[in-house]
């Protein structure tokens, strides 16, 4: 496992992290309790520092479930984590609850402190506003507290976790060039290349690292999508099959002249830009483990590689939504 420094931070971090969302969540299939322990710690033993949960991965488990299985390492790993969605009024709606957001300071401070508890830990070493838009990143209280925080000891450093929506490009800039955030995580990939292009790009001359986040497009560019679970009640789609299988069969009849496979290929090209500081791919079994660490321990992909992957984005893939 290769290791990346989390740009002008003291953070150094695993460059293929672990994210807990596939982990402590329904969304990619049930993982138990019990095999979720023994993927954390199994992760740790291979050489994985760099772990990402948030509070609202199932009210809190996802955090929880990290601190059992590696509180006795806590001082060996950087551990983010993510607040923003309200889960924790009793009054919400239950078809609401981690649904609806909340940005006022005071809320966030106590987000941060359950976190906190629930981690088993006095300080996070990155805290992450999760999901906000562009008014949030314009809001000098919330980034007043989340400054307060730093200086308190609670998180060492804060950064932003963008989601899909068509307004995260103008919330990530704001996040790199008003509040030089020490991180920016962004979904990042070969079927889906912006606006995380972009915002490489613009992280270049600030000091934000980025966090590219399902580098294998929910596992479709790990197997072939008709082979995933059909079933609609999973994160997976009937509908997006055809898309994703397109846009794979596009990837490989352009880029086979450079070897290997679709799997290896999605990672290297995450990692491309040493401004990404680290990759958040799906991560549910020991075997996937074993990839990631033969991907990371490999050469890295040549800029022939990474030209001919924007190339073909650009002509064949921009046009089609082949992620969704």
């Amino acid at each position: 496992m290769k290791y990346r420094q989390l740009a002008d931070t003291e953070l150094t971090v695993s460059e293929i992290g672990v994210p807990l969302r596939p982990l402590s969540t329904n969304d990619y299939g049930h993982v138990t309790e019990q095999d979720t322990i023994n993927v954390l710690s199994r992760a740790f033993d291979m050489g994985f520092t760099y772990f990402d949960t948030a509070d609202s991965y199932t009210e809190g488990y996802g955090e929880r479930i990290l601190s059992k299985a590696l509180g006795r390492n806590r001082h060996d790993i950087v551990i983010s984590t993510k607040a923003g969605y309200d889960f924790y009024r009793p009054e919400i709606d239950p078809e609401e609850r981690g649904k609806s957001q909340r940005w006022t300071p005071g809320f966030i401070q106590y987000a941060c402190e359950q976190s906190l508890r629930r981690l088993d830990t006095d300080y996070l070493d990155l805290f992450q506003l999760h999901h906000p838009g562009p008014d949030q990143i314009e809001d000098d209280e919330l980034f007043g507290l989340l400054d307060d925080l730093v200086v308190e000891g609670k998180i060492r450093y804060y950064g932003v976790a963008l989601d899909d929506e068509p307004e995260s490009e103008e919330a990530g800039e704001g996040a790199i060039d008003d509040r030089a955030v020490s991180s920016l995580q962004t979904e990042f990939s070969l079927l889906r290349q912006q606006p995380g292009r972009n915002l490489i790009l613009r992280a270049q001359d600030a000091a934000t690292a980025i966090l590219a986040y399902d580098p294998s497009v929910s596992g479709a560019l790990e197997k072939p999508p008709d082979e995933q679970s059909a079933d609609p009640t999973q994160h997976f789609r009937r509908e997006v099959y055809a898309q994703r299988q397109y846009g794979r069969d596009v990837l490989i009849a352009a880029l086979r002249e450079f070897g290997g496979d679709v799997s290896s290929w999605a990672i290297k090209f995450a990692l491309a830009s040493p401004v990404v500081a680290s990759t958040l791919p799906i991560v549910t079994s020991y075997a996937r483990l074993l990839e990631l660490v033969e991907i990371s321990d490999s050469s890295e992909a040549p800029r022939e590689f990474i030209e001919a992957a924007f190339g073909v984005y650009d002509e064949e893939l921009a046009k089609r939504q082949v992620w969704r």
